[in-house]
């Protein structure tokens, strides 16, 4: 009886442990949507303070399908003025657009979502664009 319940024991562990790998496994993001590659040639941290806390935000010159852009997005640390981390690297993502509103004729609202490495992802809204 105290092995078949030791059996069990190890079966239940092994059950749960290919259960919890098959869901992080599936929680990865669908990388098929990011179908543009955004070329980053500089980046730039801009630091700010609110509320006493040293924060900011990074702001990337980026070429996108031909077009240059400057972007805004957050850095990977609030503190990235401070200690020296947390802009992206130089190079090519990829990237997909997650918004594109046209309110006129003329005018545009546009974010990229980046793709990094890590599988993690960033959202940089266009705050400029030049030729």
């Amino acid at each position: 009886m105290k092995k078949f319940v030791g059996a069990f024991a190890l079966l239940s562990f092994a059950l749960a442990v290919a259960v919890q790998g098959a869901s992080g496994a599936a929680a990865k993001p669908d990388t098929d949507g990011y179908n543009l590659t955004a070329h980053v040639s500089a980046a730039q941290f801009v630091p700010y303070s609110g509320n006493g806390v040293n924060e900011g935000y990074e702001i990337l010159t980026v070429t996108i399908a031909g077009k240059h852009y400057q972007v805004q997005g957050p850095t990977s640390s609030a503190r990235a003025f401070t200690h020296g981390n947390g802009l992206l690297n130089l190079g090519d993502y990829r990237v997909k657009l997650v918004e594109d509103t046209h309110k006129t004729a003329y005018e545009s609202n546009q974010v990229y979502e980046f793709l990094l490495p890590d599988n993690s992802t960033r959202k940089f809204g266009v705050i400029g664009q030049s030729e």
